[in-house]
């Protein structure tokens, strides 16, 4: 028996859940930063009903349970979680289908598969995802987005989520599902009320255009993404969000506070874009956060605008 598993519970969770079950599975193994300590149980559902049996089940013993999908966007504390990690990974969370110009793609679908989806059904208007990691569960929770890169579209407008997606179906920490029209969600720059739910999957409204064109406008956004952004080392993306009361983004005002380089311990402000923090070697959790509250500070003192994690925490709270 694990030291992590109470008397017997290990096994009644094992009876339930038809997808695979694993106690005190390292989180590293599954966050893009390569850090994170032992979750208390780590479960991967097969589908709906596998996920609202394992939800109700740790519902009923007041075990938190956290969702998880590529691990492209957190930093998890190196103690663990005394919680459940759920992880959607099978077929059933990898769905996508095109009916009319609706494209459904569950939760568990990564960015990159939803674009070449849509590229190959000649349907416009998720190229914006293009080069983004993780998959489009997390990326409606956060109301992911990149600025347009097309001239004549706009340059520098934001692209997101909210601008593409019609309906969501979620489900509560109670394991009921609910069908959700885009105007019964609350989505702000890179945030939703989404949290506290779990995103099964949704239905994005596209648009008919040029194969040819859709391919060209996704691998501009690529391009740029590798011109502008770390991607040798591991890391979980832009750290900080950009800040509403600046019109600078969260890379210049670090930059401008020639943060660039920066280190604690193996944790490293990217020295090409400073809005990410790299993982350099052997990088603690504590080493990441206590860089990140670096950067705060001498960007509050500096610049007077306080940045707002982008990043999701989890364990040992947040940051000031």
């Amino acid at each position: 028996m694990s030291v992590f598993a109470e008397a017997g519970l290990e096994q009644k969770i094992r009876d339930l859940v038809k997808g695979a079950v694993k106690v005190g599975e390292p989180l590293s193994r599954h966050t893009s930063l390569h850090i994170g300590g032992p979750a208390k149980f780590f479960v991967e559902p097969v589908d709906r009903a596998d996920l609202s049996a394992v939800v109700q089940f740790f519902n009923r013993r007041s075990t938190a349970v956290y969702v998880m999908g590529e691990g492209s966007n957190l930093l998890v504390s190196d103690d663990g979680l005394d919680a459940a990690v759920v992880r959607l990974r099978s077929a059933f969370f990898r769905r996508i289908a095109v009916q009319n110009n609706l494209v459904f793609a569950a939760a568990g679908v990564p960015l990159a598969a939803l674009c070449i989806y849509a590229e190959k059904n000649g349907l416009s208007g998720c190229e914006f995802l293009s080069g983004i990691p993780g998959t489009v569960g997390g990326a409606l929770v956060m109301n992911a987005g990149s600025r347009e890169v097309d001239a004549d579209q706009g340059a520098g407008r934001v692209c997101s989520m909210s601008q593409i997606v019609s309906q969501l179906e979620v489900m509560n920490r109670h394991g009921e599902v609910s069908l959700y029209a885009k105007e019964d969600v609350e989505f702000g720059y890179r945030s939703s009320n989404l949290k506290g739910m779990i995103v099964l999957g949704a239905w994005f409204r596209l648009a008919p255009a040029d194969r040819d064109a859709i391919k060209q406008r996704g691998e501009r956004f690529i391009g740029r993404k590798r011109t502008t952004q770390d991607l040798t080392l591991p890391s979980a993306g832009c750290v900080f969000k950009n800040p509403a009361e600046s019109r600078h983004g969260a890379g210049a005002l670090i930059d401008q506070c020639r943060l660039k380089g920066t280190v604690v311990g193996d944790a490293q402000v990217s020295t090409i874009h400073a809005n990410f923090i790299v993982n350099k070697g052997n990088a603690r959790f504590a080493e990441v956060k206590a860089l990140m509250e670096l950067v705060q500070t001498k960007v509050w003192e500096h610049c007077s605008v306080r940045l707002e994690p982008e990043v999701e925490i989890w364990g040992q709270g947040g940051l000031r």
